[in-house]
């Protein structure tokens, strides 16, 4: 699963990127289809899809990491666009937004209230969507 590690008993989720200094908890993995589930059902929730091949990932990361630290109650949840590639083509479907990557989801109740990808995925711009949905 590459820089994820999810224990099918445990609905916590680990993600540690390589060079990472310390993990993330509180997010969680979405490897299937059948995992979005959960993201469409909560009250509000962040979506983020991740490349482990990118150097912008790896950046917009750590936008999501400070965004994770500010705003302890909102669920966030990751895919791994390679090894979650299913999940990543069934949000596109889903939502009707095209696939990118990096790329973010802020969701409420189910509904799109904000998307963005590459520069846009910044702790900031997350703050603001956040405040507006």
């Amino acid at each position: 699963m590459g820089w994820f590690s999810r224990s099918r008993q445990d609905d916590s989720a680990q993600a540690e990127p390589a060079g990472a200094s310390k993990p993330v908890e509180r997010f969680t993995f979405v490897a299937v289809p059948d995992d979005l589930e959960a993201v469409f059902s909560a009250p509000l929730a962040l979506l983020y899809k991740h490349s482990t091949r990118c150097g912008t990932s790896t950046f917009a990361l750590a936008q999501v990491r400070r965004f994770a630290e500010a705003e302890p109650d909102v669920p966030i949840f990751l895919v791994d666009v390679h090894s979650g590639r299913a999940a990543s083509d069934e949000m596109a479907r889903r939502t009707g937004i095209h696939h990118e990557s990096p790329q973010a989801f802020i969701l409420r109740a189910g509904e799109v209230r904000w998307n963005g990808s590459h520069s846009e995925v910044r702790d900031s711009t997350l703050q603001q969507a956040l405040a507006s949905a």
